[in-house]
């Protein structure tokens, strides 16, 4: 199912909620809702900015959220460069994850 662009955009920012078990939660949805749906540039930026959240469980999805993106969605600088700090800084799921999309940002253009 495709998700409307409006609640796509309340998932965005969702992800700034100060619970960590919704913004995990909001950026699981985000990755199955990008598996189907192009993803507005305001929610992949909030997931960009999600990469460097205090919690690693939200920095692993959130990258995995934005790989799923990466084949629908142009991805904007911004969040490249955030793919391209959590490669030198994320835990290991962040930087496979991280890797992944930008492997896959290089392929689709």
């Amino acid at each position: 199912m495709k998700l409307p662009k409006a609640v796509l955009n309340s998932l965005g920012k969702a992800l700034k909620d100060v619970e960590k078990d919704v913004r995990i939660n909001v950026a699981l949805a985000i990755g199955m809702a990008a598996s189907k749906s192009e993803m507005p540039g305001q929610v992949l930026e909030a997931l960009g900015e999600s990469l460097e959240d205090n919690e690693e469980t939200v920095r692993s999805v959130a990258a995995s959220a934005i790989r799923e993106a990466t084949g629908r969605s142009e991805l904007p600088t911004r969040v490249l460069d955030g793919l391209g700090k959590a490669l030198m800084h994320g835990e290991i799921g962040v930087r496979v994850h991280a890797a992944a999309a930008i492997a896959k940002a290089v392929v689709k253009d």
